[in-house]
């Protein structure tokens, strides 16, 4: 099976080699052609809101790129595709226990630098999964 966290993100190395199909398919990317929503009338507001909800229980930031490259990745990715910019509200969500010991205390902190909201979880089978559907159904309600 693909890990399409890398796929997605370029390889280790930081090359993107190969992954230019992805983000130039319309099948796998259907933003592409589709027409950019304008910046709302008022200042501060946003007409578009995209949301990365991250399980790093089960995605876990890669060792060699650090919680800064991994969410500059991210971020650029969605740019890429139109998601993130002026006009966007584009929030990354990370659901972690800064306990358990799957996430160091430097990657707590390099994702705190970056912005990442982080919501705690328990080391409780399937919190993250909970408060992950919990915050996507908030977020879908709001709009």
């Amino acid at each position: 099976m693909e890990d399409k966290f890398y796929s997605i993100y370029g390889n280790l190395d930081g090359t993107r080699e190969g992954n230019e199909s992805l983000m130039n398919n319309k099948e796998s990317n259907p933003s592409l052609g589709a027409p950019r929503v304008g910046v709302g009338s008022e200042p501060g507001t946003h007409s578009q809101h995209v949301r990365v909800l991250w399980d790093i229980e089960n995605l876990a930031v890669p060792r060699q790129l650090g919680g800064t490259q991994t969410v500059k990745r991210v971020l650029g990715f969605l740019s890429g595709l139109g998601l993130s910019g002026e006009g966007i509200d584009c929030r990354v969500t990370a659901f972690l226990d800064p306990s358990g010991g799957a996430v160091s205390k430097g990657t707590v902190k390099e994702l705190d630098q970056c912005a990442v909201e982080m919501v705690w979880v328990s080391g409780k089978r399937e919190d993250a999964d909970r408060k992950l559907g919990n915050r996507l159904l908030q977020d879908c309600s709001v709009r």
